[in-house]
């Protein structure tokens, strides 16, 4: 069996058709679909129940289609709750990056070891929040474009 959670894709809506033709054969309509907007970006939404460890088997190829994605999870028993962004740079740099919820947090523990080092203690915040930053939504489609070509050419 497995320790299932309710999974949500985000998309731009203009590669919907791309995403379809890559998950229709694989049997991985979602439950549910919709439309939004997040950073002045039409988004498109599936949503899936019952996801095995809140993990989509075909985000990979996504990924390797140059389509950036959000693919957020609920909790589960053995895990928290938590997103997979993939996102491409100007240059065609795929960045896949994972954030869960658990380790967003600093602990008092930590902080009290840094308590009379606050240069470290400021150097340990900006290094984790650059951990956990996500390029935005914005040019995603042709920084996505760009890392295909990349593909293209360091074959």
């Amino acid at each position: 069996m497995g320790d299932r959670t309710s999974v949500t894709l985000y998309f731009l809506a203009s590669q919907r058709d791309k995403v379809d033709a890559i998950i229709e054969p694989l049997n991985e309509r979602p439950q549910t679909d919709d439309g939004g907007t997040e950073d002045g970006q039409d988004l498109w939404i599936y949503s899936y129940d019952e996801v095995n460890y809140g993990e989509l088997n075909f985000l990979p190829l996504l990924a390797a289609a140059g389509i950036a994605y959000e693919s957020a999870w609920g909790s589960g028993a053995e895990y928290d709750e938590g997103s997979e962004y993939c996102r491409f740079t100007k240059e065609g740099e795929c960045k896949v990056t994972t954030v869960n919820s658990g380790e967003l947090s600093i602990s008092i523990e930590l902080m009290m070891t840094m308590l009379h080092q606050p240069d470290a203690l400021v150097q340990y915040i900006k290094d984790r929040h650059a951990e956990n930053t996500v390029l935005p939504w914005t040019d995603q489609a042709a920084h996505g474009a760009t890392y295909q070509a990349m593909q293209l050419i360091s074959k």
